[in-house]
């Protein structure tokens, strides 16, 4: 047999298997920990993304709520609980010097506004309730701003006060000296004051913004009436009158069922002063009254929380929604007439003890619109489960 031709190739050499990298144990730790970190960032965010606080909210019952329409001095309460008042009968008198005295400043800052010009005085009872729409409202902006900022002072005031008695404890030795008790008081007396004060600041924020525009609306017009051609034929307007009443009456015949201010105490605007019973009409309240910004995702059965002046925060259900106008009854006459159109209307219902004695009240409602739901599914899957 003859020989191949062919030269012998040598054969490949075997692929030797790469060795696989192994994850160490602290890396994969750290992974583990950043996904769940990530996780519970993304429920927390959608969690409280899911929570409505009420624009307004009041504690209904059967009784009218008596409320200055702006902030002012109590000189003397007329009236005490149990009493019977006819309709129309004085109940509060307040001290106006300083509101009548804003009203006065920004009626003299509109007066150059008006115009005494041939073939207007069609139109004269126009503007004028026009003119005393905007000098109302600048005067009660201004009014409500300084009645803040006063606010403001007493609660920075009152921080200062709660934080230098925790000092003066954590100085003396803390807990071990002054007790435990007393201690956990004073820090959460702090915490208390610190939020109140907190919260006056961002109020006297709001109440400055809105000055603020009421004052750039009479800049404007003011500027609109002087760029006029008829300069001529103007002529300055003197300022118009506003009187002033400082006295809130009974607005039905019936009962004084609660007494919510005192003399020389200070009521805010749309604070309840007193609660009226109507004759004939019942005590008992139906639960709270809350508005909610236009487009919220509030349902019949939400929890919720609502923080009452007094008592705290005590635990409520969202019982109807929305509410008809005719079915809010007294209560519907203390519902304030601006502010809240395109609001949500609902009627919250308390869970466990009623806010005694706190009928027309203003309060806040927080539902968790989200929370409330997922914490339903999970506790009927495990309901069902047990089953």
């Amino acid at each position: 047999m003859s020989e191949s031709l062919l030269p012998e190739l040598p054969a490949p050499p075997e692929a030797t298997p790469r060795p696989r990298r192994r994850m160490s144990v602290a890396a994969l730790l750290a992974t583990l920990v950043a996904l769940t970190l990530i996780c519970l960032g993304t429920a927390l965010w959608w969690w409280n993304g899911g929570r409505v606080a009420s624009v307004w909210a009041v504690v209904e019952s059967g009784g009218v709520v008596v409320a200055p329409p702006y902030s002012a001095r109590v000189e003397s309460v007329l009236v005490k609980e149990g009493d019977g008042v006819e309709a129309r009968q004085p109940l509060v008198r307040m001290d106006v010097a300083a509101y009548r005295r804003r009203l006065r400043d920004a009626a003299r800052e509109t007066a150059p506004i008006r115009r005494d010009m041939p073939g207007v005085s069609a139109r004269m009872e126009a503007v004028e309730a026009a003119e005393r729409d905007i000098v109302t409202r600048l005067a009660t902006a201004r009014n409500e701003e300084e009645t803040v900022r006063r606010l403001r002072e007493q609660r920075v005031l009152e921080h200062v006060r709660a934080q230098l008695a925790v000092r003066d404890m954590d100085a003396r030795g803390g807990p071990r000296v002054v007790g435990a008790a007393a201690h956990a008081k004073a820090v959460e007396e702090e915490a208390i004051a610190r939020g109140r004060m907190e919260e006056a600041k961002e109020e006297f924020e709001r109440t400055s913004r809105a000055r603020a525009v009421l004052e750039r609306e009479l800049t404007a017009a003011r500027e609109a009436a002087l760029a006029g051609d008829d300069r001529d034929v103007r002529t300055p307007g003197a300022p118009m009158d506003f009187p002033v009443d400082g006295t809130l009456v009974a607005p039905v015949r019936g009962r004084v069922l609660r007494v919510l201010s005192r003399s020389g105490g200070e009521l805010r605007r749309g604070e309840p002063a007193l609660v009226v019973l109507p004759e004939g009409a019942s005590e008992d309240g139906r639960g709270v009254l809350a508005f909610f910004p236009a487009g919220s995702a509030i349902g019949a059965g939400q929890a919720c929380t609502v923080d009452v002046p007094g008592m705290g925060r005590v635990s409520g259900v969202v019982a109807q929604v929305p509410v008809d106008p005719a079915s809010m009854g007294p209560t519907a006459g203390n519902v304030p007439k601006s502010g809240l159109e395109g609001c949500v209307a609902a009627r919250i219902s308390i869970v466990g003890p009623k806010p005694s004695g706190t009928p027309g009240n203003l309060v806040v409602c927080d539902v968790e619109t989200r929370g409330t739901r997922l914490l339903g599914a999970i506790g009927a899957f495990f309901l069902g489960r047990g089953r």
